[in-house]
């Protein structure tokens, strides 16, 4: 049995090699994140002798590194429940099992990875103690114009812009942007955002499914509608497969970056509270 994400597979009959295989494809997050969190101690002193956010902004980080652990697990879950319903269950393949199970599964990392911008959005506010700068430019009537246009209403949104209007030479400004710009990454809020406020998006292979619109149809003056038949899909099980490994690739980049960032500004908090 092959745990390599820190949660144990479920007792199905697939080779232990095949597991090995799959881990391969799960994102790797930089090690020294881990000991990221044992700055706890040094970042709240910080804040105790000088003022400040970093001990929250860590908590928001560990919060971040969470969601996007959770999105692994899901995504290693995908690719086991797939596989195994395609080739090594009793009677398989069985096509509609192996792609149902597995949207299970994937339909969880485009809601963490949503929850995962949220944390990295207030981890950077709070790490460089922006937030009166940031509620001041929200309640400029340029900022309400622009929010209102863009119809922004995540506050992970509304970071990204602040940031690229505000403080472009920000390393994280950079960071957020190429988050948020990135093809995968926009596919995999899309899916999101269906996902909660419209339906589950339709996937290839489920059966006879419709989107909320209506089928009637008028020609004529008559009314009718077609039985059988089923809405456009939106994805196949391929499709949201690459879309949920390429948008947590763009996460696990994004907090490596922002690891190097606090080792590079580890010194100085160190400098500034006396500590060898």
């Amino acid at each position: 049995m092959v745990n390599c994400i820190g949660t144990h597979t479920m007792n199905h009959t697939i080779p232990v090699e095949i597991y090995s295989n799959i881990c391969q494809k799960i994102p790797v997050i930089n090690d020294e994140v881990k000991t990221l969190f044992y700055r706890d101690f040094l970042f709240n002193m910080h804040d105790l002798i000088h003022g400040g956010n970093l001990g929250i902004s860590l908590v928001c980080l560990r919060d971040a590194y969470f969601r996007l652990d959770a999105s692994k697990i899901s995504l290693y879950s995908a690719y086991v429940q797939n596989l195994f319903y395609e080739q090594y269950h009793e009677k398989a393949p069985l096509n509609i099992e192996s792609i149902r199970f597995a949207k299970h599964h994937l339909d969880y990392v485009p809601l963490n990875l949503y929850a995962f911008q949220e944390d990295l959005a207030e981890f950077i506010i709070k790490y460089k103690s922006l937030d009166d700068d940031f509620n001041k430019w929200k309640k400029e009537p340029k900022t309400k114009e622009l929010l209102d246009g863009k119809r922004v209403i995540s506050n992970a949104g509304k970071t990204g812009l602040f940031l690229k209007a505000k403080h472009t030479q920000l390393q994280f400004t950079s960071i957020v942007l190429k988050l948020e710009s990135n093809k995968y990454w926009k596919k995999a809020i899309k899916y999101r955002n269906s996902w909660v406020h419209e339906k589950p998006p339709i996937i290839e292979g489920l059966g006879i499914q419709h989107n909320r619109e209506s089928r009637i149809k008028i020609e004529d003056k008559r009314k009718s509608f077609d039985f059988g038949g089923s809405s456009t899909p939106n994805y196949t099980i391929n499709e949201l497969f690459e879309i949920c490994t390429k948008a947590i690739e763009v996460g696990v980049k994004a907090v490596n970056d922002i690891i190097t960032i606090i080792d590079d500004d580890e010194k100085n908090i160190r400098e500034r509270i006396k500590f060898s």
